[in-house]
């Protein structure tokens, strides 16, 4: 049974379903693995195609125009480049604001103040946060052979202006528990923070110190990973404060950071409907007293290295525009290392004999929507888990369209097809609970209905891997299985997923902050600057002359055509090695035959980048050399470092699969508004971008 353009269900030929009937016990046919080079080829080329729109299926409420509409010609099909916050406000989401320190009581008592929240973050020793929109802290070990365990501290931040020289009655900190793991006996403890810190840099190497003295230690207020309030009186940090101590805020870590495995996970200043951390101080005042105006946003937790970077879920891709393009041929990838795919599914079951043409008896419908969430890496050192890639699928949407009640029964099965390259453990289900629901998860029709998620946690195993990065590529895709039921087969019961998702991994020594990790191979990375930033304003001004306006560039050409436009898909590669100083040798040339004298604080600024392969050496005249100041073009090269470590931005390998072996890149230049990466303006560890660039 096939659908028709217009919609109508169409029955097969008698012979047809005999043919299908003969070839219902077939093994299912699975993909070939996709090579490193046809990978790199494929991110090469850059084109944006959708299917045949007669072949395609879209749902009711999208057309095949809206969804090829979805994307902008002039900016890369495949990527939404994260919303970067306006450097006047304070960075992540808008979470409900935190209560004023409202007092309560009558001059002459006690009074009550809720203090404001104004930052909650969660730090690990591997860059890891269980929620990204809640807390954690204690111990957590997957059991996945690795050996390593997991450790995590949440720091808070409260404003308290208000206790300036009062006393301090009571104070209590709580927060809700939203979920947890281990029941043997641990507990946790929060304690002053004596040194200052940045919610948006804090990181579990770089974690500021904490007093010992007046400490406390909170256990489960009830039954082991009940959700609800957990507590600590911390009423002697609130006098501390009170009487003039700096505030640096709280840290929360598990009392025992070995041998016990014991974590908690809390609501935070992001958690949809939740309750965020609160601060509650009774002081003693014969007075009334004053008010503190309570921030408009609290500072977004933060991990120093998060690592799924912009992660997406279900009500992302549900949202209008994201669900166009999840319905299209190249799916939603929000960046490197998010992507949502959905496509509408139908099964059916059939009366089949040889004597008589094919009976439908029954079919249902569903929508099955991909998730995966691909791991950026870690910081200073490569953990088992730093190549991981999760994948969450969901069918919604499970309808009976023919043969009622009795379908309810009917088994569906999902099946994960996961291929990886150059071998298998490049692309293998983590062993053991790890690695999250069996590869084959078969439930009734109504079972689908009530539970509709299944979920797989991959790993891309390093030995084996690709030198000299340690190259890999693990392709996903979901296998719907349609098993007899009662008297009734299907005609078709493999369905495979349209798009065979492509993740590359690597561990590349060049990419030395994040070390390990996977991105979306077909997402288009771009290093964008605007004009309106004035740390890099010169270098933003030259680059856009350099794309739009090269013939007022120096070396002047008349023909001059200068790569990292998407819209002209000509992407930029990095490279390593000496090239990048034949680059800047040449770029350094023209910039002494506009000003031979030129010193400091003038710099040269080249365009292409000297790190890419496009550059001055090679590029004959087409390039841009200019000079600017030190300060910019240090500041716009040590962004540029970043990006190539926060994208996985791996050099050229020549002749190793041929030297498009990199990662390709596009450049953006925007009038107004932040430039991604914002920051920061000192280069990478163990980088020199200021002198390279």
């Amino acid at each position: 049974m096939r659908l028709t353009r217009d919609g109508e269900l169409q029955e097969p030929t008698y012979e047809e379903a005999v043919e299908a009937a003969e070839k219902m016990s077939a093994a299912p046919p699975m993909q070939e693995p996709v090579t490193l080079e046809e990978a790199a080829a494929d991110a090469a080329e850059n084109g944006v195609e959708f299917d045949d729109p007669d072949s395609d299926t879209y749902p009711e409420d999208i057309t095949p125009e809206q969804a090829e509409a979805a994307t902008d010609p002039n900016n890369p099909p495949w990527v939404e480049e994260e919303p970067v916050p306006d450097p006047t406000e304070t960075p992540g989401p808008s979470p409900s604001p935190s209560p004023s320190p409202t007092p309560t009581g009558p001059p002459g008592e006690n009074t009550v103040i809720d203090l404001p929240l104004t930052a909650d973050v969660t730090v690990s020793n591997w860059g890891y946060e269980y929620f990204e929109d809640g807390l954690s802290a204690g111990t957590y070990d997957y059991f996945d052979g690795s050996g390593d365990v997991d450790l995590s501290d949440a720091y808070l931040a409260f404003d308290t202006s208000a206790l300036a020289g009062r006393e301090v009655v009571a104070a209590e900190l709580t927060l809700h528990v939203q979920d947890g793991y281990g029941c043997d006996g641990a507990d946790i403890t929060a304690s002053a923070v004596t040194e200052p810190w940045d919610p948006q840099t804090i990181n579990w190497f770089e974690r500021p110190a904490v007093s010992t003295q007046n400490a406390v230690t909170a256990h489960d207020p009830g039954e082991c990973l009940a959700p609800g309030p957990m507590t600590w009186p911390v009423t002697g940090i609130a006098q501390a404060w009170a009487d003039g101590v700096d505030n640096h805020g709280i840290r929360l870590t598990g009392s025992v950071s070995s041998g016990t495995r014991y974590e908690r996970y809390f609501e935070s200043s992001r958690t949809a409907g939740g309750t965020p951390p609160m601060l509650r101080v009774t002081v003693a005042d014969p007075g009334t007293t004053a008010g503190v105006a309570a921030r408009s946003t609290v500072t977004a937790a933060a991990t120093a290295v998060p690592t799924v970077p912009g992660r997406i879920w279900f009500d992302d891709c549900n949202q209008s525009a994201n669900k166009t393009k999840a319905y299209s041929k190249d799916g939603w990838v929000k960046n490197q290392h998010n992507v949502c795919d959905k496509q509408n599914m139908e099964v059916t079951w059939w009366t089949i004999s040889t004597r008589k043409p094919p009976k439908l008896e029954g079919r249902v419908t569903a929508t099955l929507t991909q998730i995966i969430n691909a791991y950026r890496g870690v910081m200073a050192v490569e953990y088992a888990r730093a190549r991981v890639i999760e994948t969450t699928w969901r069918l919604s949407d499970v309808t009976i369209r023919l043969g009622g009640a009795r379908f309810n029964s009917a088994p569906i099965e999902l099946w994960l097809d996961n291929v990886g390259s150059p071998g298998p453990s490049q692309c293998e289900q983590i062993p053991g609970a790890g690695g999250g629901d069996p590869v084959v998860v078969r439930r009734t029709v109504a079972g689908w209905q009530s539970n509709g998620w299944v979920m797989h946690n991959l790993r891309s195993v390093r030995a084996g891997s690709t030198l000299p990065h340690y190259t890999a590529t693990c392709q996903i895709n979901p296998v719907m299985y349609v098993p007899s039921y009662l008297d009734y087969n299907s005609l078709s019961p493999y369905q495979h997923f349209d798009i065979n998702r492509l993740l590359r991994c690597d561990s590349s020594p060049n990419i030395s902050v994040y070390r390990g990790g996977c991105v979306v191979n077909r997402a288009n990375p771009t290093y964008r600057l605007s004009k309106s930033d004035d740390k890099v304003t010169e270098t933003a001004h030259h680059i856009d002359d350099a794309l739009f306006r090269p013939q007022l560039t120096d070396p002047y050409s008349a023909t001059k055509d200068i790569s990292g436009l998407y819209s002209e898909r000509k992407p930029l590669f990095r490279i390593a090695g000496s090239l990048i100083a034949s680059n800047r040798d040449k770029a350094v040339g023209t910039c002494r035959e506009i000003d031979p004298d030129y010193t400091f604080p003038e710099s040269c600024d080249e365009y292409p980048f000297a790190s890419t392969r496009q550059g001055a050496a090679s590029a004959g005249n087409n390039y841009s050399a200019r000079l600017i100041s030190h300060s910019d073009n240090c500041a716009s090269g040590s962004r540029l470092g970043w990006f190539y470590q926060q994208n996985r931005i791996i050099p050229d390998v020549p002749g190793l699969n041929g030297t498009r072996a990199g990662t390709p890149f596009y450049v953006k230049i925007v009038i107004s508004g932040p430039s991604n990466p914002r920051g920061p303006n000192t280069p990478p560890p163990g980088e020199s971008f200021c002198d390279k660039q």
